[in-house]
């Protein structure tokens, strides 16, 4: 019981026994701090602990005293003596480490890219943007892309295909870093994937139709100015036979334990979305159930029930509050499941059901009260989840099947793909910018059937993965 409680404040033997022994190394040295302890003249020096509280260290070295002498007085006594009344089993993270200054620049990154967005998305021609300036064409080698994701912060992207490969890739450079396989089974496929902690050193989610869940450290995700490890999984990668930096796998589980087998492509399989307010990491797919994960400390939290034979095809939450989860269903309904009065569990809210057919993309966005979802049969409604008993606007996104839809949280654009080999882009006033169906040059090729869209989380930038092997970015 001593351990936990020594985490806060220290024994008074062990304080007593700290100052001796620094007293005792400081007379070796010529300076009798024991003098200058008792004296009222003595400087005081200001250190904290794990909690950030101020603890004042008395009479660590001779300071004014030695001053007025004349002698030559070293700062780096007071600083290191103040580290001991810093209770040993919960030490404070070392400000001046070089750890904790990238970390802090990095903090630093994101606000000003969060600021330079909420500029753009308080200017009116924002909405006006035609996202039609193509900036790079990716030969991704591997086809149908089911996913594509933007480093938030550097010029990198992430394309993982049906099956199991992600692919890694400078955009900008048009150089493919990495390509690495996800590891699941032969038979099923990667569904899903997202970036956690992407403020910091992102890790990458992935997961399969099976029902399993994969963390991957990999330096061109994680770090790619530096190329070195996440702070989570340390040390150094390994090297291919080529002399390729192998991934770590930091951890796997089986978030959905009764997914139904034997599909490939279309049907059974896991969709999931990350709360990094809340270390959350809500699943669901083919099953009765939207399953929530603490991440931190890896274990199941609770299973949230839904109407039987409804499944669960879509998921988002309200970042940056954390507080409620929004999953669209293969009945057309949007339901929400928020966080009840004890901050630990969900419990069901509010059901939108307007939409009358498959929904295969929903999106709450993050710098409004909106909520858009899309479904297979081409319509795409906006609510105000502030009144949502009757949605604001009805928008005809395809005229016929549509494969996906992305919403730009601070832009205030949607766009839609279809397999008939097109992209038209809307403002969330339902007017219609642009339509893409061409690839850039004087003898631009038509893009394939798209499979996956995204957009960039800060910049006006859309990515369009199709069933053959081009990635195609687009800028507004």
């Amino acid at each position: 019981s001593g351990g936990g409680d020594g985490g806060h404040d220290a024994p008074p033997g062990a304080r007593t026994g700290a100052a001796a022994g620094l007293s005792g190394l400081f007379r070796r040295l010529g300076t009798d701090l024991t003098t200058q302890a008792t004296s009222s003249n003595s400087p005081r020096t200001v250190a904290h602990n794990e909690d950030h509280e101020e603890v004042e260290v008395e009479a660590l070295a001779a300071g004014a005293a030695a001053g007025s002498s004349g002698d030559l007085v070293s700062c780096f006594y007071n600083w290191y003596g103040s580290r001991f009344l810093i209770p040993l089993l919960r030490r404070g993270e070392d400000k001046t480490s070089a750890t904790y200054q990238r970390r802090l620049w990095r903090h630093k990154r994101k606000k000003r890219f969060l600021s330079d967005a909420m500029k753009l998305a308080n200017k009116g021609e924002a909405s006006f943007r035609k996202m039609d300036d193509q900036v790079a064409i990716l030969d991704n080698e591997i086809e149908h892309c089911t996913r594509i994701l933007f480093h938030p912060f550097e010029d990198i992207v992430v394309v993982c295909n049906v099956y199991d490969q992600v692919g890694v890739w400078a955009w900008k450079e048009g150089n493919r870093r990495c390509l690495f396989h996800n590891g699941n089974p032969p038979g099923t496929s990667l569904t899903n994937a997202c970036f956690i902690n992407d403020h910091d050193q992102p890790l990458l989610a992935a997961s399969s139709s099976d029902g399993v869940v994969r963390i991957w450290d990999h330096p061109h995700i994680s770090n790619p100015a530096q190329g070195t490890s996440s702070y989570i999984s340390g040390g150094t990668y390994s090297m291919t036979a080529r002399g390729r930096v192998r991934p770590k796998l930091v951890t796997a589980f089986k978030a959905l334990t009764d997914l139904p087998p034997g599909t490939k492509v279309v049907g059974s399989k896991l969709v999931m979305d990350w709360q990094q307010e809340h270390g959350v990491l809500a699943t669901s797919g083919d099953v009765n159930v939207v399953r929530i994960w603490n991440m931190e400390r890896e274990l199941k939290m609770q299973d949230i029930s839904t109407r039987e034979n409804v499944y669960v095809t879509s998921l988002t939450n309200d970042a940056p509050m954390g507080r409620t989860i929004i999953a669209g269903a293969d009945d057309g309904s949007v339901r929400t499941f928020d966080v009840r009065s004890n901050n630990t569990r969900y419990g069901a809210g509010l059901t939108m059901s307007e939409l009358k057919s498959r929904v295969i993309s929903v999106h709450r966005v993050k710098s409004s009260s909106l909520v858009v979802a899309a479904t297979m049969d081409g319509n795409v409604k906006v609510w105000d989840i502030r009144k949502h008993s009757q949605s604001l606007r009805t928008i005809a996104g395809m005229r016929g099947a549509m494969s996906s839809m992305v919403v730009h949280d601070y832009v205030p654009l949607l766009a839609c793909g279809s397999h008939s080999q097109k992209i038209r882009v809307f403002n969330l006033s339902g007017e219609e910018l642009s339509m893409i169906r061409y690839h850039d040059g004087f003898l631009g090729q038509r893009i394939g059937p798209i499979s996956c869209l995204a957009f960039h989380p800060y910049l006006p930038y859309l990515a369009a993965g199709a069933r053959d092997s081009i990635v195609s970015i687009y800028k507004g």
